[in-house]
């Protein structure tokens, strides 16, 4: 089961209205009282005004999908449609079938304002209109792309720096003996504006050439993404390096042909290619993660 706030010629009463401040923050900060007549557009814009489309972020279990066979089950939750409307499942979730279709599908939560009309949706179209993305089947699997909710209102200010350390686990394999190392926030990033990386360099000491040719002993990735453009600033590699008996430290600029950064449901994803410079094993290092700004600047 499920219920939708507002829709037109809905009869609401002052839990539903004063229910809106407590969606956004948990906290009930508006005192409407019954017997008084209010605009459904008027309350929606409210929340359309403070809060971009998306789950809720934190409550029950955020909408998350789940797949057997052809059932595709939308767990509990909460979430704003672009329009302020929003939709509460309770425990006992949406059920949804797949499409007799071999295309992808697309599981998504619906407002059609014009007709008056919300809820699930699994189509082979992908969606538009006002929608807020669950996830995807392809091939009978089903990947999770919820779309998450974030305030629209700078109260912590675009100055907010969120520090992560994260660690990295084998990811997979590919030719040449190499295999990717991936890491994850394990946060939402939704209205964060950037993301600084680097590994530590004191973690780096993979050889000690003190003869010879000499190579690089000491190495660290350093680099920054733009979320709102989905583009990279900048990346590169800073090693310390012993050549011919001389000493010191290298930033070689680098193109992301050995790093991918994207969103994964909601968090910021960044794989590494283990191997490259010098065999570096980065498998069992760690990564520090700078989150920049609390609202779009």
């Amino acid at each position: 089961m499920f219920s939708i706030s507002f829709m037109k010629n809905q009869l609401v009463n002052d839990e539903d209205i004063n229910a809106i401040g407590y969606n956004l923050s948990n906290t009930v900060y508006t005192t409407f009282t019954n017997d008084t007549l209010y605009g459904v557009d008027a309350l929606n814009e409210i929340t359309a005004h403070m809060m971009n489309k998306g789950v809720k972020r934190n409550y029950k279990n955020e909408c998350a999908l789940s797949l057997v066979d052809t059932n595709i089950h939308i767990d509990s939750g909460l979430a704003f449609y672009e329009n302020g409307a929003t939709i509460t499942i309770d425990d006992d979730g949406i059920d949804l079938t797949l499409e007799d279709s071999a295309e992808t599908q697309y599981v998504y939560l619906f407002f059609n304002d014009t007709i008056n009309v919300g809820g699930a949706r699994c189509t082979v179209e992908y969606p538009s209109g006002d929608f807020v993305l669950l996830g995807s089947i392809t091939d009978g699997v089903l990947t999770q792309e919820r779309t998450f909710a974030y305030l629209n209102a700078d109260a912590k200010g675009t100055n907010e720096v969120v520090t992560l350390t994260l660690e990295g686990s084998a990811y997979y394999p590919t030719e040449n003996g190499h295999h990717w190392v991936k890491y994850k926030t394990g946060i939402n990033v939704a209205g964060f504006t950037r993301v600084c990386f680097y590994t530590p360099k004191d973690e780096f000491v993979f050889s000690e050439v003190e003869s010879g040719s000499g190579s690089a002993t000491k190495g660290a990735w350093v680099g920054a993404f733009d979320i709102p453009n989905n583009s990279m600033l900048y990346v590169g590699y800073y090693h310390y390096y012993y050549y011919g008996g001389n000493r010191g430290y290298d930033f070689t600029s680098e193109n992301t042909a050995h790093l991918k950064c994207y969103i994964e449901d909601g968090c910021f994803v960044f794989e590494f290619d283990n191997v490259h410079y010098h065999n570096c094993n980065i498998e069992d290092k760690t990564l520090i993660v700078e989150l920049y700004g609390g609202a779009e600047e």
